[in-house]
């Protein structure tokens, strides 16, 4: 949900405002009390990142690098991509991280000239001080705070970019370090101002930076990383889960951790060996955090199949991921729940993934002979995307139980949202008897 929003585009460059950045409105609504005062300074907000962020967009495209700017939570960020991303030098990255605040320090002074010009900014909710104070602030005071060299803000990334011009120095480290001196003195600044805002701010980006250092820290396993990651790609099960065994005490990072444990799981669920995943859930108690799919392979593998889908169901509502929802989905299959089955497609409507998982277990149906579950998903699936295709097998659906008002019905939807080739689909084996028939419409 907060990562759905709106999409446009911001001259050349494709934009999203994303839900989540509305707790940024909610703050904001915490410090003036109004409603209608805070969501005016969410739109001075938005407008300032928008800007700072236009910033570094065109730092992007001055390097020959396409950008994409993404509000969301309480700041904004710019993606480059392109052929010469991975080898933009360090010199090129302290440029593209300057220009965002130098964009922001420039649209304040254009607001302050504004200001002195007009007596004034507009404003309908707030008042005259405020209306001039905040977007000052939005402006210029972000854009100089942003060059706190506290990674990820722009003065961190800028930091980390200069120490790298020195091949020779552990940029990475040295940065991230300095971001949790300068990051815990400024927490217990802000602490003893009582300003608790911006200390969960600084929490969360020391978190950040800790995170990170322990990432670094675990560069001493890099090997042993590559060499897990070659076991899996080449399925040697037995490999990876022991190479596994030896590697995850040493992981300092919780994020590598977790990689290694589900990588391990699936070794495990592939090797069906109850006594081998039985020990090594014994072995690490804490898979239970880091790979909750250990349990319900072992659920699986022990027979115990209501138990194994009523753990995938629990690990889809914890982790909604496209992995979660297909093991879900092929339990239910297994097990012959169609009618769960298209039960549980229907509660990842509001996922990204939906419109993958869903026609694959139309297909299903369809393959399978059941027929009327494929034609109620599919009908399901045209009402919310209007998508010719799922017309199309929708009307196949009918036709396979001789259903030929709908299955016409369904042709004529297809015919009318433009699919692609509909008089060569006609010509199918499957809709020769309809073919032959004198109310054939087409």
């Amino acid at each position: 949900m907060l990562n759905q929003g709106i999409s446009f585009r911001l001259g050349p460059f494709p934009t999203e405002i994303k839900a989540s950045f509305l707790f940024l409105g909610l703050i904001l609504y915490s410090v003036v009390g109004e409603v209608g005062a805070a969501m005016e300074l969410t739109l001075w907000a938005a407008f300032a990142v928008l800007l700072h962020e236009l910033g570094h967009a065109w730092a992007y495209q001055y390097y020959g690098l396409q950008a994409r700017i993404s509000l969301m939570m309480l700041g904004g960020v710019t993606y480059g991509s392109g052929e010469k991303a991975a080898s933009l030098k360090p010199g090129s990255r302290v440029f593209i991280a300057f220009a965002g605040p130098l964009m922001s320090v420039i649209s304040g002074v254009v607001l302050w000239g504004i200001i002195e010009l007009a007596g004034g900014l507009p404003y309908y909710f707030l008042s005259p001080e405020l209306a001039m104070l905040y977007p000052l602030f939005f402006t210029i005071g972000w854009g100089i705070l942003n060059l706190i060299p506290i990674y990820p803000l722009d003065g961190g990334q800028i930091l980390r970019n200069l120490l790298a011009l020195n091949p020779r120095l552990p940029a990475d480290k040295i940065a991230s370090w300095v971001s949790v001196i300068i990051g815990g003195a400024a927490i217990l600044y802000t602490l003893s101002s009582g300003d608790w805002y911006t200390s969960a701010l600084l929490g969360l980006l020391l978190y950040n930076n800790f995170s990170r250092l322990n990432v670094l820290r675990d560069e001493d396993v890099k090997a042993d990383f590559e060499r897990i990651q070659e076991f899996h790609q080449q399925k040697n099960w037995t490999g990876v889960v022991e190479e596994a065994q030896k590697l995850i005490p040493q992981i300092k990072s919780q994020r590598n951790k977790r990689w290694v444990y589900r990588l391990t799981a699936e070794a495990l669920h592939q090797n069906q060996n109850l006594e081998v995943l039985k020990a090594f859930m014994e072995e690490f108690p804490e898979h239970e955090s880091m790979a909750p799919e250990l349990k319900l392979s072992y659920l699986y593998q022990s027979g115990d199949k209501e138990g194994a889908i009523e753990q995938a169901k629990k690990n889809f509502a914890l982790h909604p991921s496209p992995g979660f929802a297909q093991l879900w989905i092929n339990l239910l299959l297994e097990n012959h729940q169609w009618r769960d089955a298209l039960e549980a497609v229907g509660r990842m409507k509001s996922q990204a993934f939906y419109l993958q998982i869903a026609p694959q277990l139309g297909q299903y149906f369809l393959q399978n002979g059941h027929h009327m579950l494929a034609a109620d998903l599919y009908e399901e699936l045209f009402k919310s995307q209007r998508n010719p295709d799922f017309a199309f097998e929708a009307a196949r659906a009918y036709n396979q139980v001789q259903d030929i008002s709908s299955t016409f019905s369904w042709l004529q939807k297809a015919q009318k949202t433009g699919l692609e080739d509909f008089r060569q689909k006609l010509l199918l084996p499957e809709f020769e008897s309809l073919r032959s028939r004198s109310d054939y419409p087409f």
